[in-house]
């Protein structure tokens, strides 16, 4: 799910992290074209559920609202891309383009993974569709947004672990079931925890500048 981009992130000041337990993550998003207000907050709470093993506690911002010196142990960057609204994912699934597609991707320099990540809401629709047709309205937000907390969570292990590597099993595995993204439970691994688990520096986000 990583995806090899041009980035650099401005940042106001660094400095070192001091070791608490609790550690801020601030997500500045983009906006989610058509995606129900119940689903973004299905998708708010699963990241978080997922996360809160590793001691990060996730703050969400607007990418077009964003103010300096906002101080964050770490600041990532979402964007989505085509439609995330639950009506466009019961859309009859004709065919999908090979069987493996990507529904997420991570900005990489050098090997290094940056703080940028991108959610394919096209993608997660088509793949999602067939199960979603036949749920209530509230159950098909709810599996949704269960679904874009877990895809998310993916590309933040990524980031806030450091690695482009990948685990066996959980959510930071290579590729991901229906079940695996709608499903009742899916966790990390104790292997992707640990790695998540290591200190962070202080950032203050003055602005960025992103170029693909």
């Amino acid at each position: 799910m990583l995806a090899i981009t041009r980035a650099a992130l401005l940042m106001l000041s660094l400095s070192a992290y001091a070791g608490a337990q609790s550690r801020s993550l601030a997500i500045y998003a983009g906006g989610a074209s058509r995606l129900d207000a119940s689903a973004i907050q299905s998708a708010q709470k699963e990241l978080q559920r997922l996360l809160n093993p590793t001691g990060v506690h996730i703050v969400w911002r607007d990418l077009n609202a964003r103010k300096s010196g906002e101080q964050f142990d770490r600041v990532v960057v979402l964007s989505f891309d085509g439609s995330c609204s639950e009506a466009a994912a019961v859309i009859p699934l004709r065919h999908l383009p090979d069987s493996q597609v990507s529904l997420a991707d991570s900005s990489v320099s050098n090997g290094k993974v940056l703080p940028f990540f991108r959610v394919d809401c096209r993608s997660l629709g088509w793949m999602l569709a067939p199960s979603l047709r036949s749920m209530s309205d509230r159950q098909r937000n709810a599996a949704l947004g269960r679904a874009l907390g877990r895809v998310m969570a993916h590309e933040i292990y990524h980031i806030v672990g450091e690695t482009t590597a990948h685990e066996v099993e959980g959510v930071a595995k290579a590729s991901f079931s229906v079940q695996d993204l709608i499903g009742e439970a899916f966790d990390f691994d104790m292997g992707s925890l640990a790695q998540m688990r290591s200190p962070l520096p202080l950032i203050a986000l003055s602005t960025y500048s992103q170029r693909r």
